[in-house]
């Protein structure tokens, strides 16, 4: 996982190491259609999964304050014809390890190097896609590799719609929001049964 160790090492590992990587959503941990986020977190989510949760609970998955649905930024990541995400202005591909960040008046997705020159540097704070103008606060960091603590599963107020006996928080399907998908291959699916067997083997 995150481009470090692949599926029967993250099983091994548990949920300890695990990131949730950019193309996953923070909630289900499955590859998102319509990525949104909270104005003020990075984490990046399926649209439904996170307005069904925040309608329930009235907080961040991620850090567990309070948010309403109003909150929500939709995310538009630009794909090439690969249909890889990638920057818009300077055409490199997104991967595990880029820096992204989010506009969040316009939602439009970026590297931070080319926001970080051609906006912040240049002092030319608009929207390099609409020009429609924002200030630094405006920046959502979406992906650091320099600080992947930020986006550690076993951290997260809320990571899965899996049973949560700590927090006693859980979301069906029927509530709106994607079950985790058991027949994922992979990392995916390594990390889901290794935090279902760490819930199993929890003290009572």
């Amino acid at each position: 996982m995150y481009g470090r160790h692949g599926a029967s090492t993250g099983a091994r590992l548990g949920v300890v190491d695990v990131i949730v990587p950019f193309h996953m959503c923070a909630l289900t941990y499955q590859p998102w259609s319509t990525p949104v986020c909270l104005k003020d977190e990075g984490h990046v989510y399926e649209a439904r999964n996170l307005e069904a949760f925040i309608d329930k609970y009235k907080v961040s998955p991620a850090t567990g304050r309070p948010v309403s649905t109003g909150d929500i930024v939709r995310l538009h990541f630009a794909r090439n014809e690969a249909d890889n995400c990638y920057d818009p202005v300077t055409m490199k591909e997104f991967t595990d390890h880029s820096h992204l960040v989010a506009v969040r008046p316009t939602g439009h997705v970026y590297q931070w190097d080319t926001v970080q020159r051609l906006n912040v540097k240049a002092r030319n704070m608009r929207d390099l896609m609409t020009d429609e103008p924002f200030v630094r606060a405006d920046i959502i960091d979406l992906q650091d590799p320099h600080t992947p603590e930020k986006r550690r599963m076993k951290d997260m107020h809320r990571a899965y719609t899996l049973t949560d006996t700590q927090n006693n928080l859980t979301l069906a399907e029927s509530e709106g929001a994607e079950e985790v998908n058991l027949k994922a291959t992979g990392s995916a699916s390594a990390v889901v049964q290794s935090v279902r067997k760490a819930q199993a083997e929890r003290p009572k």
